[in-house]
């Protein structure tokens, strides 16, 4: 089927930004915790080896992850977009021309996969689904957890999944840039990851859990060494490697925060907040733990998750529809929201103060 919507989820995105409450944007926005820049700053990057700046952000990253890492077995771009789009080139390359992608998710995923001349193919949120895709398709991308829901494959799923794409040669792509809001599926996803003689692909993103606006740094890893040369060429030539104030930024941001307890709890006190004024109203939440929620409207709502968005924005307070997460069958979505809940307490209670008056109204009708 195709899709019937026209605005993009990255339009909804860019859209908030001018509006005074933003919580459609999934990435972290809470104060930065390097907030002291030297004057000095850019000149001494400027005068370090990249490779150092690189090595100091891994070792960065590996701490909070509690993961040991090594620089050189890893892929390093600006964005999980520019991730996925080298991925999504090198599986063309391989001659891999459909991609079982899990449905809902974000459409730039499914829009990344198409420009890359590959078609996606839907996977519902199911463990049975998920094992046949992996069965029948010669590559799989999951995000885990998932985007907007925060579901993730059970640890028995996951466990069969490397045996499986042995036997059937398929690439399995793991979107993890919500890794940190589930540890315990987490250190499931690493189990497997440790297993030999599958192939995969993982991409991660620091975007989602420390706030350092677009100062962020995606991962590419792989179980192959000739995927790994493959992508790290591809950067090379896309000229897509990371700005040295972006390592040195969010090298710091981790080291301070002491990995991702601070955005991962401003996320649970959110959405309980968040829980308290919409249950009452008759929202039902449709998602697990992830940095953001996911709510159906009550069955008597007169309006569709995109005309609600809309009419919130007239009161400053932006939200994401959720039929475009279902990028094959939006319908499917259309009485979803999303929410981003990694935000300062203060100003996510007064974006909910003044979102409850646009839902008391818009429910009224």
């Amino acid at each position: 089927m195709g899709r019937d919507v026209v605005r993009t989820l990255t339009a909804w995105e860019v859209g908030a930004l001018g509006h005074k409450y933003n919580l459609a944007d999934g990435h972290a926005a809470l104060p930065c915790a390097v907030d002291d820049v030297p004057p000095d700053l850019l000149p001494r990057l400027q005068a370090t080896p990249q490779r150092d700046l690189e090595e100091r952000f891994v070792r960065a990253f590996g701490a909070a992850s509690g993961e040991h890492l090594n620089r050189d077995e890893l892929v390093m771009v600006a964005t999980a977009s520019q991730a996925l789009s080298l991925t999504c080139l090198f599986l063309a390359r391989e001659g891999i021309t459909s991609v079982g992608l899990i449905e809902p998710a974000f459409d730039s995923l499914a829009d990344t996969v198409r420009e890359r001349s590959l078609t996606p193919v839907p996977v519902p949120e199911d463990d049975e689904e998920i094992l046949r895709a992996v069965r029948d398709h010669d590559a799989v991308l999951l995000v885990v957890p998932n985007n907007p829901t925060g579901w993730s494959p059970s640890p028995a799923t996951l466990e069969q999944i490397p045996a499986l794409a042995a036997r059937s040669g398929c690439t399995v792509v793991i979107d993890r840039t919500f890794r940190f809001y589930q540890p315990h599926t987490d250190r499931d996803v690493t189990a497997v990851l440790g297993r030999t003689g599958f192939h995969w692909i993982t991409i991660d993103d620091t975007g989602k859990t420390w706030s350092t606006d677009e100062s962020k740094v995606a991962l590419l890893r792989s179980s192959s060494p000739h995927t790994l040369a493959a992508l790290r060429e591809y950067a090379e030539v896309a000229m897509t490697r990371v700005p040295s104030f972006n390592l040195h930024v969010v090298a710091e941001a981790i080291r301070r925060e002491g990995g991702p307890a601070r955005a991962c709890e401003a996320a649970l006190k959110n959405g309980q907040e968040l829980d308290n004024v919409l249950r009452p109203l008759g929202f039902t939440p449709r998602s697990a733990d992830s940095g953001l929620a996911l709510y159906r409207l009550p069955d008597d709502c007169p309006l569709t998750g995109a005309q609600l968005a809309d009419e919130l924005l007239a009161d400053g307070v932006a939200i994401l529809p959720g039929a475009q997460f279902f990028w094959n069958t939006p319908a499917d979505g259309r009485s979803l929201i999303r929410i981003a809940l990694v935000r300062p307490q203060n100003y996510f209670s007064r974006a909910l103060e003044e979102m409850q008056h646009g839902l008391r109204r818009s429910m009224r009708r």
